[in-house]
């Protein structure tokens, strides 16, 4: 994986964009791609980038975006990023509870 933030973010995305439109989900591929980000090194920017990618409009996509954070985000960096979300008047408060309950499951 890229070291440089732009790139980084690049892949993530279009790791996570295959799950936009959550039909048939293989559990194969999901496990193939946990792995292909517990090997990023920036741990923290990838759950920052999971957590922004939470979308209420979308809620098998966040929960994909869930998952991924449960199995890949360390846990100081979870608690960490979660804060900064929660802490946000930008954010809504329905992705508030739903951050909130990811922490919970952890």
């Amino acid at each position: 994986m890229p070291e440089n933030k732009m790139q980084l973010r690049s892949e993530i995305i279009s790791l996570l964009l295959k799950y936009q439109d959550c039909k048939n989900i293989d559990a194969k591929k999901i496990n193939q791609d946990i792995e292909i980000l517990k090997k990023i090194k920036n741990n923290e920017y990838l759950t920052k980038i999971l957590l922004n990618e939470i979308n209420e409009n979308n809620r098998d996509y966040s929960n994909i975006c869930a998952l991924f954070l449960m199995q890949c985000a360390s846990e100081e960096a979870l608690e960490r990023q979660a804060l900064d979300f929660l802490n946000s008047k930008k954010i809504s408060d329905n992705k508030k509870f739903f951050i909130i309950s990811i922490l919970k499951q952890r």
